[in-house]
């Protein structure tokens, strides 16, 4: 795994692309670039459902259950599911 240094903003649902309006899923803490804990999934793509603060108190069974509620829930993309799961729990 390199450095990542982009994000594919046209291909992902990823809530980057309004960041403005986004919100931590757990505190509902506004998000900035600063306070985000981004998840890595694919090469260049990248989301968040937590800021850092959430990611760090959070175990890796309720890093899940709210990544799980963003994907499916929200996005309705179970495709990018797999992906996403995998990353939280390689801790990215």
């Amino acid at each position: 795994m390199g450095c990542r240094t982009a994000v594919n903003y046209t291909n992902a649902p990823c809530s980057i692309k309004v960041l403005n309006e986004r919100l931590c899923i757990r505190c509902n803490t506004p998000t900035t670039l600063k306070n985000l804990h981004i998840i890595w999934f694919q090469e260049y793509l990248g989301c968040f459902a937590l800021c850092f603060s959430c990611w760090e108190g959070a175990s890796i069974e309720e890093r899940i259950l709210y990544y799980h509620e963003l994907v499916i829930d929200v996005w309705d993309k179970p495709d990018l599911w797999y992906d996403i799961e995998q990353a939280i729990m390689d801790g990215k």
